[in-house]
């Protein structure tokens, strides 16, 4: 949207009071030069000029899109995929013991289906006589996936100057003191750029996401329930058969062939298994359009030579420039050269007044027929940048130009 407290802010009227009042001296210091008669009658001059402007510069600020991704991919936690644990009936082989099935277990036709005579134990330490419960253990593999990513990020802080414009200015000067060699005069200038534009590309971000797999060493503990059994001494084991083996194990003491809970607990024992790298970089573009209108008005001190035929102009002059400015920002991030993993576009379009000095240098030659011809030299500035953002990241204008101009005017 346009400032309105641009002018208060960055235009110094000081300065140009100062321009103006330098100007008015040098016309009064030439005034005895001159014979009094004066130019036969003051005249009002219309130019009509085609432009080339050059000194536009692009600032561009911001970081990227794909930089704000990987930060969240720093924060990922390692993916554990422990085994999942059986509770059904089986044949269980332990460190310390096993308990396999025997000829009833499962069975709904047996006195009771949940049991088994075919079992054994170590260690006299599995059991606990507080809990009733007797505990195995075996070891198991799970696997663990390790992300990390390695990024290359640097900030955009790119100046480039932008490519050459063409334009158009119409002015017109209405002499206010005149002598034989010397005009004061007030100059109104319109200019107009049209479908100015600027693009980039770059990268400003690059990264290695390595992706590795291991397996971790798990302690699985098997409680039983076995309470109310008289368990025999550790050492015991059990046949598929029990008492009708032969010869017959007595005693053949059943237990749950199902247990009561599971306990799984990492023993920080691990296997590398493999490991994945992959390499990702961004594309960021940028386009830039502006139609720009500028209006400057100041005093203009001619001087004649060549017998009036050959005149040189100097203008300082209050410039307002009017910028209508469309920013587009698109970034891609690409896996290797081809592969798109992401893309972000932003749009934006606002108005800018900007307020500033210029100066300009002029030399016109003068036909018999009122007509004239000649080229003018001019520089603008102004102190503000205006800017748009677009996503992470921002341009930046800076409106000093140098223009050239050929001109063809008409003395009315």
């Amino acid at each position: 949207m346009i400032n309105r407290n641009i002018c208060h802010r960055f235009f110094s009227y000081r300065h140009y009071s100062l321009l103006c009042k330098v100007f008015l001296l040098m016309f009064y210091a030439s005034l005895p030069k001159l014979s009094g008669e004066g130019i036969s009658q003051p005249r009002i001059k219309l130019r009509l000029s085609p432009l080339y402007s050059t000194g536009l510069s692009i600032r561009l600020r911001g970081s990227s899109y794909a930089a704000q991704l990987a930060n969240s991919r720093h924060s990922l936690a390692a993916v554990f995929t422990l085994p999942e644990v059986q509770y059904g009936y089986a044949d269980r082989n332990f460190l310390d013991g096993y308990i396999h099935r025997d000829p009833g277990t499962g069975n709904s036709g047996s006195l009771v289906p949940d049991s088994t005579w075919f079992w054994g134990y170590a260690k006299a330490s599995q059991y606990d006589p507080l809990e009733q419960t007797l505990s195995f253990h075996r070891l198991i593999w799970g696997q663990q996936q390790d992300t990390s990513v390695i990024s290359h990020s640097h900030p955009e802080r790119v100046s480039e100057q932008t490519s050459s414009a063409l334009g158009l200015e119409l002015s017109a000067e209405y002499p206010l003191l005149t002598g034989n060699y010397a005009q004061l005069g007030l100059q109104l200038a319109w200019l107009f750029f049209s479908d100015w534009d600027w693009q980039q590309q770059h990268c400003n971000y690059k990264e290695s996401l390595i992706i590795s797999n291991r397996l971790l060493e798990i302690l699985e503990t098997y409680y039983y329930n076995v309470r109310d059994t008289a368990l025999p001494s550790a050492g015991h084991t059990g046949t598929y058969l029990g008492p009708f083996d032969t010869p017959p194990l007595v005693p053949s003491t059943i237990i749950p062939n199902r247990p009561s809970s599971i306990l799984q607990e990492i023993t920080g024992n691990s296997i590398p298994i493999d490991s994945q790298i992959y390499h990702y970089r961004n594309r960021v573009s940028y386009k830039l359009a502006c139609d720009q209108h500028e209006f400057r008005l100041g005093p203009s001190l001619r001087y004649l030579l060549l017998d009036n035929r050959l005149v040189v102009t100097l203008a300082p002059s209050a410039s307002l420039a009017l910028l209508s400015l469309t920013g587009k920002r698109q970034e891609t991030l690409l896996q290797g050269d081809r592969t798109v993993v992401a893309s972000w576009r932003d749009h934006k379009h606002r108005y800018e007044l900007l307020a500033g000095l210029a100066v300009s240098f002029q030399l016109e030659y003068q036909c018999p027929n009122g007509w004239f011809v000649g080229w003018c030299l001019a520089y603008y500035w102004y102190p503000q940048e205006p800017s748009i953002s677009l996503g992470p990241g921002r341009i930046s204008l800076q409106a000093n130009k140098l223009t050239l101009a050929a001109t063809l005017g008409y003395n009315f």
